[in-house]
């Protein structure tokens, strides 16, 4: 496996926004947190040029991060990448199998693209059809020099059968493989958290790096650590609502609104669990707030 990619390459770039651009995909997991929204997305869709004056407005150079849903079923993606990636960095967590690879070559530069995320849904890649269309892609962009990661969900069901599928996949000529924590309830119990040490062992075998335990074992609590989410990390829904991260929903504004306005320095962490592992791990800071001022005071 590659070691190319770990979560230190998030901190090279100062200004980090996580775009969950739609609900809506072409897929239905049933691991997935979007489950019961799927197809049923409601949001508004504005011009490329709107998306792009948008982000101007901030004066700020960001590293966009794509995901979903599946960012490649959204209305004009094709320009509103093209458009972004002028002045700012992407990153793009996809499926494949939406996606149109030379329409996205010929419209990004693969110098404007930090990664793309190939996201392996193998229960949904039951036919050889599909399994082959995901390897011809993730050829296809790396032959054009994106940088590509396959993605693998931790989903328990999936751990007893994530050896034969590397195996496979790694004969085709795919070998930058990871693994990612599964988050929600299976069979009643609460993921991250609950993996046996067997399963453990299986992520740790797979993971880029040490920090999958932490996140697979739930070890991610920054509470009191102060932390740039809210100052230059944040969250944004597909109608442009900005959040401090992806688990302490305070509102910044909107976008595309206008009304984003961010921290002016960075904050202590209140939440117990960073839900927001990867990222997380990269904006959080070792200085820590006193127990006494995270009680008395209103940083959130």
């Amino acid at each position: 496996m590659s070691k190319e990619f770990n979560i230190s390459l998030l901190s090279e770039y100062p200004n980090r926004i996580i775009w969950n651009i739609n609900r809506n995909c072409n897929l239905k997991c049933e691991y997935c947190y979007y489950s019961d929204t799927h197809n049923k997305n409601k949001s508004s869709f504005l011009s490329p040029e709107e998306i792009e004056k948008a982000f101007e407005k901030t004066n700020k150079k960001w590293l966009i991060l794509l995901s979903g849903g599946e960012p490649f079923i959204y209305q004009d993606i094709y320009k509103i990448l093209n458009r972004l990636s002028q002045k700012h960095t992407l990153q793009i967590t996809t499926n494949l199998l939406a996606c149109d690879t030379e329409k996205l070559v010929n419209s990004v530069s693969n110098r404007s693209v930090m990664m793309i995320s190939a996201s392996y849904h193998v229960t949904q890649k039951t036919n050889h059809q599909q399994i082959d269309e995901f390897i011809i892609k993730y050829h296809f962009l790396k032959q054009n020099n994106f940088h590509i990661l396959v993605n693998y969900v931790s989903y328990p069901p999936l751990l007893t059968r994530v050896d034969e599928d590397y195996k496979y996949l790694k004969s085709h000529g795919i070998d930058n493989f990871t693994i990612l924590t599964y988050r929600g309830i299976y069979k009643g119990k609460q993921f991250p958290g609950s993996y046996t040490k067997h399963e453990l062992d299986i992520i740790r075998n797979y993971s880029l790096d040490d920090s999958e335990t932490l996140i697979a074992t739930a070890n991610t609590n920054f509470y009191r650590h102060y932390c740039d989410a809210g100052y230059c990390f944040f969250s944004m829904d597909e109608n442009g609502n900005i959040s401090r991260c992806g688990t302490i929903n305070k509102s910044y504004g909107n976008l595309f609104k206008g009304t984003f306005v961010p921290d002016d320095k960075a904050k202590p962490c209140t939440a117990k669990l960073c839900l927001d592992c990867y990222l997380g791990m990269t904006a959080v800071k070792n200085q820590k707030s006193s127990i006494f001022s995270m009680f008395f005071k209103k940083i959130v």
